[in-house]
């Protein structure tokens, strides 16, 4: 069976005599690339929708003549060499190498390029004399030959990106994303520490954005895509002072497992008032690990998480949708599975140049996103706090089982409080109890208090006063609630909530 490379030597036939009568130097280019580029547009909302647009791909080669380190003096000397064994007779071009193509079949290069077999060859040529066959101008550094070839990739089996757009408030991020509210092995300590904090009332709202990308990796192939470029459509002039994006850092293999905390960086942004558009760069995908012993498999890679937090989103809620747009490059890798290799005037194979291989693979995968901004505030979590103080009340067991009475009147389904920090065993205890509803209503409550002894004086029967002690204290309650869409049914609850215990407490106060 014929070697690739047998197969260039012979399409470049014989190089003596008079056998061929084409010129060959042997000179190198500067670049040659295979690009190919993939885009998806989708639609998130309540129908969302997703539609992949035809795939396109370009094969450039750049030839300079610089008489240097690509059109060096030995090709010079090959086309004089030629030129004075034929004449100048007329315009000539020189071959100074071939690209070999294989794996083509999800493409139509064999439009382009000579077919042996399952390869197909595409010459390297330039011209190398003007039209009366002078040769002077091959060592001026001032021109370049630029070849390209277009061609048209299948469409892929899948689709290759998918762009993860979501809107939250900040507050929900806070301990939604931490996963204190669901997580069974978080220290309530740490919750009830979060909770108990100043309340606070953000108007910032915060954009996640996501890329997932998937490819089909070879057998021993190592990928390693990058997010060039994200880009967001803004409705208006805005101030980057009020707008700031983190990404999530790579995470740190020298931290030991089960102490790694999200690590959140902050990233440049800029605006660009030409496109109106809000815009970043260069971020990276995690770490992906084949696992499969195929020799093809469809990977996915997931690209670090980005947080952009908008400081004044009034301009968004006048908007009807919002467009985010994102660029992936992968270098090395043809979505196709076509695949190159570029050899010299004499049959041999170009090396690849320091720092760069020849010929250079690249697959562009672009996506965009439309958030139709209505669906997204509509499915918009409210998360007030809420705190209330109980004075003159004694931090027990039993006024624990006051509030899970007040819950459970109100069609709660409350689980079992989980006790920090017990009043038979400390001053200061501390309760945590979680309560929901089946119209999505949920609430979690972190309960602190403190018992203390009050001396007071009592006079009996206006001519004796002793003293006397008693129990008292107090009970904080901080109140987290979340609900979808509805902020007025939330607000109401809370403070129905808080009306119902105090009726309830009033009893136990000494006052």
């Amino acid at each position: 069976m014929p070697t690739p490379v047998d197969m260039v030597r012979a399409t470049l036939g014989s190089r003596r005599g008079n056998a061929d009568d084409r010129f060959y130097a042997r000179a190198t280019p500067e670049k040659v690339e295979i690009a190919e580029t993939y885009s998806v547009t989708q639609e998130i909302s309540s129908n969302p929708d997703r539609d992949l647009g035809m795939p396109a791909g370009r094969i450039e080669m750049v030839v300079p003549y610089d008489g240097g380190d690509y059109f060096t003096r030995q090709a010079v000397r090959d086309v004089e060499r030629a030129v004075a064994a034929r004449g100048r007779l007329e315009r000539r071009t020189a071959i100074m190498g071939h690209l070999l193509i294989a794996d083509h079949r999800r493409t139509d290069l064999h439009l382009s390029m000579r077919q042996y077999g399952e390869v197909g060859v595409i010459p390297v040529e330039v011209p190398v004399t003007s039209k009366d066959g002078a040769t002077g101008r091959l060592t001026s550094d001032r021109r370049a030959r630029v070849m390209s070839y277009d061609y048209a990739p299948q469409l892929p089996e899948l689709f290759p990106i998918d762009l993860e757009v979501q809107l939250f408030d900040p507050d929900i991020i806070d301990l939604e994303l931490d996963r204190l509210l669901d997580a069974a092995d978080v220290d309530p300590a740490d919750l009830i520490k979060r909770l108990t904090r100043e309340a606070r009332f953000k108007s910032e709202l915060l954009l996640m954005i996501q890329v997932h990308l998937t490819l089909p990796v070879k057998q021993g192939q190592l990928l390693k895509p990058m997010v060039k470029r994200i880009s967001i459509g803004w409705p208006t002039v805005t101030s980057i002072a009020t707008t700031q994006l983190v990404v999530l850092a790579p995470p740190n293999p020298e931290l030991r497992k089960g102490t790694r905390r999200p690590n959140f960086k902050q990233w440049p942004i800029r605006y660009n008032p030409a496109e109106h558009r809000l815009e970043w760069e260069n971020v990276h995908f995690l770490p992906s690990k084949r696992s499969d012993d195929q020799d093809v498999v469809n990977c996915t890679f997931d690209s670090a998480q980005m947080q952009l937090i908008i400081g004044h989103p009034g301009e968004l809620f006048a908007a009807d949708q919002l467009t985010v747009h994102a660029e992936v490059e992968v270098p090395g890798c043809l979505l196709s599975g076509v695949e190159a290799r570029l050899y010299g005037a004499t049959g041999n194979r170009v090396p690849d140049a320091p720092g760069r291989a020849l010929p250079e693979l690249t697959t562009h995968v672009n996506a965009t996103a439309i958030l139709q901004l209505d669906d997204a505030f509509a499915e918009r979590q409210f998360a007030p706090y809420h705190q209330v103080v109980f004075d003159d009340v004694v931090p027990d067991d039993k006024r624990i089982d006051d509030i899970v009475m007040v819950l459970k009147m109100a069609q709660f389904d409350v689980d079992v409080p989980e006790v920090l920090e017990s009043p038979a065993e400390s001053s200061t205890p501390k309760w945590v109890l979680r309560a929901s509803r089946q119209d999505s209503l949920s609430l979690t409550i972190a309960v602190e208090g403190e018992r203390y002894s009050v001396q007071e004086r009592e006079v009996e029967q206006n001519r004796f006063a002793h003293e006397k002690t008693r129990d008292s204290g107090w009970i904080k309650l901080s109140v987290r609630g979340v609900l979808p869409r509805d902020h007025q049914e939330l607000t109401r609850q809370m403070n129905d909530l808080q009306a119902a215990l105090r009726q309830r407490y009033r009893q136990q106060q000494v006052w």
